[in-house]
């Protein structure tokens, strides 16, 4: 019985010591994919980003942590629907829907309560939109998350 609880333990540590680093890779991945998206779109496709370059990069490395956590938020969301932390290891197509959609709900959630409800930042006329909001944002933590996802898994070999 003894052996039995010590397996089952040790079993259970390995886990959580796998999901921890699958998370903490994850997280560094999303950050590094999301500064250099929305280091791209914040100067092509939004109005007043004319600030200097430390602000502006203050500015880039926090809504990057912000896009990494969120997407660790519909990562968590897509493994409480299929209760399973380690989906990623059968990442297949409506695996992906799922969190595509997801994504591009809190997305529009976001765009639209800066935009039209906070009126935190703007568009410029280059932004292409849909509804009244910019593709590259609503498209943004699918992409980046799904990539995060990919290369995780890749690294981690699982």
């Amino acid at each position: 019985m003894l052996i039995y609880l010590n397996n089952l333990v040790s079993a259970m540590a390995n886990k959580t010591r796998n999901f921890y680093h699958i998370v903490m890779r994850m997280l560094v991945i999303s950050f590094l994919l999301n500064f250099i998206w929305e280091s791209i779109h914040a100067v092509l496709l939004y109005e007043g980003h004319n600030i200097p370059a430390y602000d502006y990069f203050m500015m880039m490395s926090y809504v990057s942590v912000i896009d990494a956590l969120l997407i660790l938020v519909i990562y968590l969301i897509v493994s409480g629907i299929l209760k399973d932390l380690f989906w990623m290891k059968k990442l297949n197509p409506p695996v992906i829907g799922i969190f595509v959609f997801i994504g591009i709900i809190i997305a529009a959630t976001i765009e639209y309560d800066a935009i039209y409800l906070r009126h935190k930042w703007s568009y410029s006329a280059l932004m292409p939109t849909v509804f009244g909001l910019g593709i590259s944002p609503l498209v943004q933590l699918s992409i980046t998350g799904l990539l995060s996802i990919i290369i995780t898994k890749e690294l981690m070999k699982i």
